[in-house]
């Protein structure tokens, strides 16, 4: 499989005076993300290769209570699509699976500064999140049957989160900083309904868990006010 992850920084527009950690400061960022996959594989039954995007969009905004210690809330939008191609006999079947997500949370963000320019720091987010998903198989006209689509999956989940990011923040000056994020330690409730059935059915699942793969690598920027 070969990945490629491009990640964007994002948001927003305002830039004041002298700021930085210091009680009292306030700041507006966030993240903008945009990843993309794709593989090609032999298997025992012919060839199956796919590609993925993703796209997330997640603006924030803090208050420093104390010192190098801030509170705040963000918001989150994400889309992605995956699909699959399943060659056999000359017949390529098409799986897409697609996702639509929305949410918010509120946050602590502690800074421990390692010298004036350079902070490590420690992001707790507790967060509630809608995701709609559906799973569609596509098969292409054959033996005089028409281009079918059938929808294997539809459901619903509502997850409240708990995660934790760790990043390195640098200060290109007093308003404005820059981040990078790796790791993302988390643990969270999801309430899933399936919306196939004439009476939906629910279901709860429990996960917990640390990402470090690329997709928990995300790179973000401040604007900071006093």
């Amino acid at each position: 499989m070969k990945k490629i992850l491009i990640v964007f920084v994002a948001t927003c527009m305002f830039v004041v005076v002298n700021a930085q950690t210091d009680a009292g400061g306030k700041f507006i960022g966030g993240t903008i993300k945009i990843g993309t996959a794709s593989f090609f594989n032999p298997d025992s039954v012919g060839y199956f290769k796919g590609n993925n995007f993703d796209f997330q969009i997640a603006p924030e905004f803090g208050y420093f209570v104390a010192d190098n210690f801030a509170i705040g809330a963000s918001l989150f939008f994400g889309t992605s699509t995956e699909k699959m191609f399943d060659e056999f006999l000359n017949l390529e079947k098409t799986q897409k699976i697609s996702e639509l997500s929305f949410g918010g949370g509120i946050f602590g963000h502690y800074f421990i500064e390692l010298n004036k320019n350079l902070y490590l720091s420690f992001k707790g987010t507790l967060g509630y999140y809608n995701t709609k998903g559906e799973t569609s198989i596509t098969t292409p006209p054959h033996s005089g049957l028409p281009l079918t689509t059938i929808v294997g999956v539809s459901t619903t989940s509502n997850a409240i989160t708990f995660n934790i990011l760790p990043s390195i923040e640098y200060f290109v000056n007093d308003n404005l900083s820059l981040s990078l994020s790796f790791g993302n330690l988390y643990v969270s409730q999801i309430w899933t309904k399936n919306l196939l059935l004439t009476t939906p059915s629910s279901y709860t699942t429990t996960d917990f868990g640390l990402d470090l793969d690329l997709s928990s690598v995300k790179f973000g920027i401040k604007f900071f006010m006093e």
